[in-house]
């Protein structure tokens, strides 16, 4: 977005002040959240108070020299009314002028007069979502026939370095130096994107770049396809973000959908046949995945069995090509399946502990590229479709989620963390240097290029996570729904932060934020104010940070080249110290209540095992026998809570006096998504209600009963740990989803 921007240029309108050079707006003090486009319009219409401006000429002062249908506007204008209500003398405070245009009429005052214009300049605001391992190429891995399916090194750091100070006191509850700016998701603001999709120099001349609509309904949309002649997308929609997908159909350029599927189940990645008849698509939860066919005129279904995911049909229609475990292993393969007889055929074996997913076929059906990863982090592959060595294209090391080929089979586009935060790159299948493709407005994904090559889709993410801070009322009274106080926020950064874990005296919380752009490790108080960072690692995530008894020291994951390791280092900060070797996922550390044990998961014997060391580093001892994610000491040290997955309900208990491992009942449907916490007299946890509301609770362990605390208002987080209770007994904090959303970005004219 081309916007000229003036130094120091405030303005203020009824209850609100607009900060536009900072990008905030407040109403009362109160932060307000706007999309970044929305944000834009208000300027704009906030400079011209009282002159009526017509459509075009607001289309050409947010998205100059860029060809935007007016659906962008009249949504932005929808979203402001409803942002800043009725506030002027007689209806709406932004008056629409049938045929002619929008009127801003706010009384505007400007507090400050707009100093010289430095330059103009371009505006993007990108928001982000184990692996340094040398190997060896595979040698050509021949097809096996498997037979029918049945039924079914020192980080550099420097000293912690304080965030900006807060704002004045009318708006001292905003704690985090940057304001709530990322709101709902929607095709606005993205016409920078699409003018940075340029194409090579001798690529046919087409008109200008554009963005369109796909869909104007709430709720998550993702793995948009492209039909075979690209006049249609199918794609899974989730109206009340419950994870209950089901397959939508839309004809491009239209806004109504049709329900292609509807089943309690879970149903998602949708392909299409090469005639176009068929939908495949995988249906379940988790790790229960079942492969299904169905007709696109008659409705009728054909399951093709079990698989673990992926999923691209050959351009011939003989085959899909699917992710599966591979032959007495946990890792993941690429398989080809036979369409008519089931048969499967193992395509690619990847040495430990390596897995591959994420298959797609090379347009011309002879080659398959994919994803080889440990965890989020690794590369892409090329494999010829008939079986052979898979030669590697990439080599990042890097957070990589979805694939998709040019038409011309030439090149891949693909999403990656490798600057940074998550963009959308693309890269020739000879190898060389990835090229940006635009830094896109959100966390892009599920990335799909029309059979034309002249269209791209991808499911756009936006998001911001923060701590949330709820006590008891009495601190004589135990926890329960009637003695809490209100949820009070302690942190507002318009990024994420996640993981708390409170420090031995209560009186400080260290979390994981990329407030500053990559994930780190930070501290503040326990109100949230005084916010400090502690990790310097400037390009990976680092989190599940835990403090030690004694309060001196925090232990963490995180590393570089997105390898996972462990680490500890000075509560004060300074230069962490590795813990844990190469090679090996090593993460979610806890310590043991007498400090003297790191706790940690480990994938060292080829399944995530729970596994300690000594506190100051040195071999390690597997601990579970069941298999073992995160866990936590129980307060007399007799005991080993633990759960077996993230996305995996249930909570267990090691006996380190009989030595015996058991689900504990009363406790099977909790530890979902990392929200858990262990106390004195029980365990806090959150889990999904009839409803699919999301309650933390908690479990005593004298009556074993459970108990409901709160709701959790926001959506929660299904990566990072949640929940953490202080060493009073007395405040809880959680992670919440404050701003969510997911929207199917198309861009037409793509080159």
């Amino acid at each position: 977005m081309f916007l000229e921007e003036r130094d120091n240029e405030i303005y203020e309108f009824g209850p609100f002040r607009l900060e536009v050079a900072e990008r905030r707006l407040y109403r009362d003090g109160e932060p307000l959240v706007l999309p970044p486009k929305a944000f834009d319009v208000l300027v704009v219409l906030v400079r011209h108070d009282g002159k009526l401006l017509s459509k075009q000429e607001l289309l050409d002062l947010i998205w100059p020299g860029l060809a935007v249908e007016e659906a962008n506007l009249g949504n932005n204008i929808s979203f402001l009314r409803k942002a800043l209500g009725s506030t002027a003398a007689e209806g709406s405070i932004i008056e629409t002028v049938p045929r002619h245009g929008y009127r801003f009429r706010g009384n505007v005052t400007l507090l400050q007069p707009p100093a010289v214009v430095i330059e103009r300049y371009t505006v993007t605001e990108v928001v982000t979502e184990e692996i340094d391992l040398p190997f060896d190429t595979p040698s050509a891995t021949p097809l096996i026939d498997l037979g029918p399916v049945p039924p079914p090194k020192q980080i550099e750091s420097g000293s912690p370095v304080s965030l900006p100070q807060p704002p004045p006191p009318a708006l001292a509850r905003a704690k985090w130096p940057a304001l709530l700016l990322i709101g709902m998701v929607s095709l606005l603001g993205l016409g920078f994107f699409a003018a940075k999709l340029t194409a090579p120099s001798n690529s046919p001349a087409l008109p200008p770049p554009r963005i369109v609509p796909v869909t104007n309904l709430s709720g998550e949309k993702i793995h948009p396809a492209f039909s075979p002649d690209g006049k249609q997308l199918a794609y899974a929609w989730d109206q009340r973000e419950t994870e209950d997908f089901d397959i939508y159909i839309t004809q491009v350029g239209s806004l109504t959908p049709k329900r292609f599927t509807d089943n309690p189940l879970k149903e998602f990645r949708p392909v299409w046949s090469p005639d176009g008849k068929y939908l495949a698509f995988l249906r379940g939860q988790s790790e229960t995945l079942e492969l299904i066919i169905k007709s696109i005129e008659t409705g009728t279904e054909r399951s093709l069995g079990m698989v673990q995911g992926g999923l691209s049909w050959s351009p011939d229609g003989k085959y899909l090509a699917i992710q599966d475990l591979l032959p007495e292993k946990t890792q993941t393969g690429i398989f080809l399946l036979e369409v008519e007889t089931g048969q499967r055929s193992l395509l690619t074996n990847p040495p430990a502990p390596w897995y591959d997913l994420r298959p797609v076929w090379s347009p011309d059906g002879r080659k398959m590229a994919f994803l080889r990863r440990q965890a989020e982090y690794g590369d892409i592959w090329v494999v010829p479709a008939q079986g052979g060595a898979p030669r590697q294209i990439t080599f990042e090391k890097q957070l990589l989620d979805s694939l998709a080929w040019m038409a011309d089979g030439k090149e891949l586009v693909f999403s990656s963390n490798r600057a940074g935060d998550i963009a959308l790159w693309r890269v020739s299948i000879s190898g060389g240097e990835p090229q940006a493709v635009t830094p896109a407005n959100g966390i892009p994904a599920d990335v799909a290029v029309s059979p034309t090559g002249h269209r791209l889709v991808y499911h756009q993410m936006q998001f911001s996570t923060n701590l949330w801070s709820l006590k008891r009322a009495n601190p004589n009274l135990p926890w329960s729904s009637a003695n809490v106080g209100q949820p009070v926020p302690l942190t507002a950064t318009s990024r994420w932060a996640d993981s708390p874990n409170f420090s031995p005296d209560g009186n400080h919380i260290v979390f994981a934020s990329n407030e500053s752009g990559t994930g780190e490790i930070w501290t503040c108080k326990a109100d949230g104010t005084n916010p400090v960072r502690l990790t310097f690692f400037n390009k990976n995530l680092a989190g599940t940070p835990h403090w030690s008894p004694d309060g001196q020291t925090i232990v963490f994951d995180g590393g570089t080249n997105g390898e996972k390791l462990v680490y500890r280092m000075s509560a004060q900060g300074g230069t962490p110290q590795l813990l844990t070797e190469h090679g090996i996922a090593n993460n979610l550390p806890s310590w043991s209540r007498d400090g003297k044990w790191i706790y940690f998961c480990s994938q060292r014997t080829g399944k995530r095992q729970i596994c300690k060391m000594p506190a100051t580093g040195g071999p390690a001892v597997q601990v579970t026998k069941v298999g073992g994610f995160e866990c936590s000491e129980s307060v007399d040290q007799k005991r080993l809570y633990f759960t077996s997955d993230r996305s995996t309900p249930g909570i267990w208990e090691l006996d380190f006096t009989t030595g015996q491992e058991r689900l504990i009942p009363e406790l099977a449907h909790a530890g979902r998504y990392r929200y858990w916490a262990v106390a004195a007299g029980g365990i806090f946890f959150a889990a999904p209600n009839a409803s699919q509301i999301w309650i933390i609770n908690f479990f005593d362990f004298k009556t074993r009963t459970i108990h409901e605390v709160t709701t959790i208002r926001g959506a929660v987080l299904r990566g990072p740990s949640g929940l953490a209770i202080s060493p009073d007994f007395n405040q809880l904090v959680y992670a919440q989803k404050d701003q969510f959303g997911t929207d199917l970005v198309m861009v037409e004219n793509f080159r």
